[in-house]
């Protein structure tokens, strides 16, 4: 079982690697019929940088929201006062848990309902930017070099870095300092 398993496996490869040996030789009819004969030809394709950062963008604007509602969410919790003094008729009720058990139904979480909200715009934004960061790493067709793919993927895990690390500390660390 071992044997045919190896067989199935390996002799393609093998018949898939004579055909393309004959065909870097451009002797055969086939390869004229390609267009395969000019084989000596070297071309170095450059990384297209506006392309990668333009891809960028959108990953960057989704995580710079998710951090921005990451911020707003941790300074409900342990920046209250600055809140309240930014924002002094915003509605007690939705932006702080309730504080004693009479306030509080008998199966409530110990959070308020602007924590339930912001922490699933923190998620859905991060899913998102995530997601829309790796669409255009996949392009059906198309073959790219593997330096190429590799900048694609670090662009834009720096973009959603700097979008996110920016929206939490502009609001957390900076609109909402003690």
């Amino acid at each position: 079982m071992k044997f045919f398993a190896i067989v199935l496996v390996f002799f393609p490869m093998l018949l898939t690697a004579q055909f393309a040996a004959k065909l870097q030789n451009a002797s055969s009819p086939v390869a004229a019929e390609l267009h395969l004969n000019n084989t000596n030809t070297t071309t170095t394709v450059k990384y297209n940088w506006k392309r990668g950062i333009r891809q960028a963008i959108l990953p960057g604007t989704l995580a710079f929201a998710s951090g921005v509602s990451g911020g707003l969410r941790e300074s409900i919790l342990w920046r209250k006062d600055v809140f309240f003094k930014r924002f002094p008729n915003a509605n007690r009720n939705f932006w702080t848990a309730p504080n004693t058990l009479k306030d509080a139904p008998a199966n409530a979480q110990p959070y308020s309902k602007a924590h339930k909200v912001l922490t699933t715009a923190h998620n859905a934004f991060l899913a998102t930017a995530v997601i829309s960061a790796t669409i255009p790493l996949v392009k059906h067709g198309k073959k790219e070099k593997l330096g190429h793919k590799l900048a694609d993927i670090g662009l834009q895990a720096l973009a959603i870095s700097l979008g996110y690390s920016l929206g939490f500390e502009g609001t957390f660390g900076h609109f909402f300092k003690r």
